[in-house]
């Protein structure tokens, strides 16, 4: 009540002030107003575009369960801002959730893909090509994430299952290990391994 109050005398000293929007937000997604805070974060979006507003669209669009709405605000983030890793992320995630493959790997491929760090991209792009049938491609793709120097957790282990999934034993062998490395007591990981 508080917020609101100190809101509205700022709102009315200040009309339009994307701060002051912004600050509305917030205290409406607080106050689990979502459709409200959505139609607010769509209006501080179109009157004041930015890769920011339209990844914190995408991320409320996501919490309010709407996927396909809020990989339309990620992608706009991503091309304001094609270089910033998270927002590539987050609309890598979205792709998935959305089963957008061919997307998936047009963008796990483009200029600034390897922003998203940790072979991320190379998961991205191996698993959409697996989804898509393109077993060889997919191999070549999940095979490349361990070549990233410090690969993530998520895209190590993921690019394991996907390659014991697609008969590359060999293949899946080596990105266990690897997965092993940072986390060597993983029950998950040695149960892949001893697949494989």
């Amino acid at each position: 009540v508080a917020a609101e109050r100190t809101l509205r005398e700022l709102e009315g000293r200040l009309p339009g002030d994307p701060q002051l929007l912004r600050a509305r937000i917030y205290v409406l997604t607080a106050t689990d107003r979502l459709e409200d805070a959505r139609a607010a974060m769509e209006s501080l979006d179109r009157e004041h575009p930015s890769a920011e507003s339209a990844h914190q669209l995408a991320v409320l669009l996501q919490a309010m369960g709407d996927v396909e709405a809020a990989a339309v605000a990620a992608r706009r983030a991503v091309e304001l801002d094609g270089e910033d890793g998270s927002l590539r992320r987050h609309l890598s995630d979205l792709l998935v959730a959305t089963g957008s493959w061919e997307e998936l790997v047009r963008r796990s491929a483009e200029a600034g893909a390897s922003t998203v760090g940790g072979g991320l991209d190379s998961w991205f792009k191996g698993l959409a090509l697996a989804k898509l049938g393109r077993k060889e491609e997919a191999i070549k793709a999940l095979s490349a994430v361990e070549a990233h120097g410090q690969p993530s957790a998520v895209a190590i282990a993921g690019s394991a299952a996907w390659l014991l999934q697609l008969g590359a034993f060999e293949e899946a062998e080596r990105a266990s290990r690897r997965a092993l490395v940072p986390r060597p007591t993983d029950p998950a990981l040695h149960h892949l391994l001893a697949m494989v």
